[in-house]
């Protein structure tokens, strides 16, 4: 192999002009004569080239020795001539195709929960791979990167405040790359799950606390008044939540399939001096083998002069494994007044989860439009015990929200694990006014559903 590449290295220098070759074959550094160390200078070197070529070792700096006419024209096994060698092959199958297309241009555009601060961060992880978007303005953020096509790694985008200090809201999933030149994902901000972080452990998030103006490091409950929950406006609306769903499923016999309709009308009485009576009630129950069905109720007081209260109720039952849910409505209309003294909606979602331990996830909205506007919006997600010779279980644990329409929102959460339920207050734009304990909350909600 050491003379082929003299031969190579020969074939280069004779395609040279000589001043290249004095200044590639001038070796060895200057003894300050002009003369190189070896006692070579440029015109002796020059005169060499007839009779063999100097190779330079690039790795060592040392010189291979001047071949002759007869070392060039046999290897060191035999005879063969060079011309009769096999060359190397210089086709290399790990190069790649340079007009493959191997890499894509992603833009990852990010839309992150709204939340304002000047200490923000966007951490984008894909594989390996960590960037750090760019804030382009209000909740959007925006980074771009090549990757390889057709690869499939975890994506994770974490947002950030106090410059990474503190988590707020994390998006993940696995994302795949195509093979066209340039890509787009766009990530919304109802993706991102914020609950996940609650560095002190009080059961709000660190989110909720920074918009509300509290430490998210520090647990201000240990430290907070606990209030009687006898008071009225401490517990104001929480009462509700059991009645919409209790009516429906209690009403409902455990046959199965189960069908009725039926109705009656009331005559006034034979002295009538213009009070209300039952004039007409009507119920339609249809639930079939699978514990699914509707169930409609319908009656009308009427009073002197014709004016009437008619009221109405609708569910829908709808059966899954292990759990009972129920939707619908609870309306009382005024036909005088031509409005609604009572409206209700509901939703709500019931499962047991351990012998005598029950879980219901629900939203109410209420309201009074007869002139007053008035009403709250409920929505709960609560653990309870089943309560001895009773239909409904006692809330232990989870998370209740009252907001109603004209007044102070107030947000009753308990661990498992805590001694009290931690009540968080705030006024219709969200500001933050006060927190404490109670010892209860006296909540209870319909728990014995058939085919649970």
């Amino acid at each position: 192999m050491l003379l082929i590449s003299a031969l190579f290295v020969s074939g280069c220098s004779s395609s040279s002009d000589s001043g290249s070759d004095e200044s590639q074959l001038t070796t060895g550094p200057s003894d300050g004569n002009g003369e190189s160390a070896t006692g070579t200078d440029a015109t002796s070197d020059n005169a060499n080239e007839s009779e063999g070529v100097t190779v330079s070792d690039t790795t060592s700096g040392s010189q291979t020795e001047p071949t002759d006419d007869s070392d060039l024209s046999t290897s060191d096994s035999g005879d063969e001539s060079i011309a009769d060698q096999e060359l190397p092959d210089n086709t290399n199958p790990v190069v790649t195709d340079p007009l493959t297309q191997n890499r894509v241009l992603v833009s990852f555009d990010i839309t992150v929960p709204a939340y304002s601060s000047n200490e923000l961060r966007l951490e984008v992880v894909w594989g390996e791979l960590n960037l750090v978007a760019d804030w382009i303005g209000d909740e959007f953020w925006n980074v771009s990167s090549e990757l390889p096509t057709e690869t499939e790694e975890l994506l994770t985008i974490t947002y950030f405040d106090n410059f990474g200090a503190i988590e707020l809201a994390r998006f993940s999933q696995q994302f795949k790359t195509g093979s066209n030149p340039t890509e787009a994902l766009q990530v919304s901000a109802d993706q991102f799950n914020t609950d996940q972080f609650d560095d002190d452990g009080d059961g709000v998030s660190n989110m909720d606390e920074l918009i509300a103006g509290t430490d998210p490091l520090v647990d201000e409950s240990a430290s907070l008044e606990v209030r009687d929950p006898s008071s009225p406006m401490v517990l104001q609306y929480v009462n509700l939540i059991s009645a919409p769903s209790a009516y429906f499923e209690s009403s409902i016999p455990d046959e199965r399939p189960y069908f009725e309709d039926w109705e009656e009308v009331d005559p006034p009485p034979e002295f009538w001096n213009g009070g209300p009576w039952n004039q007409r009630r009507q119920s339609t129950i249809d639930i079939d083998a699978a514990g699914n069905g509707t169930f409609n109720y319908f009656s009308r007081k009427q009073y002197v002069f014709g004016n009437s209260d008619s009221l109405t109720r609708e569910g829908t039952r709808t059966r899954t494994d292990g759990s009972i849910r129920w939707t619908g409505s609870y309306q009382l209309f005024n036909s005088d007044a031509g409005c609604y003294l009572d409206s209700v909606h509901f939703d709500s979602q019931t499962t047991r989860t351990a012998e005598g331990l029950v879980t219901q996830n629900g939203e109410q909205s209420h309201s009074v439009l007869c002139g007053r506007n008035e009403g709250a919006v409920i929505t709960y997600s609560l653990t309870g015990i089943e309560i001895d010779e009773s239909d409904n279980c006692e809330a232990t644990s989870g998370t209740l929200s009252v907001r109603p329409v004209f007044s102070s929102t107030r947000i009753y959460t308990k661990a498992p694990g805590d001694t009290h339920w931690y009540v968080y207050t705030e006024d219709r734009d969200g500001q933050f006014i006060e927190e404490y304990l109670l010892p209860s909350i006296g909540v209870e909600f319909y728990c014995q559903h058939k085919d649970l």
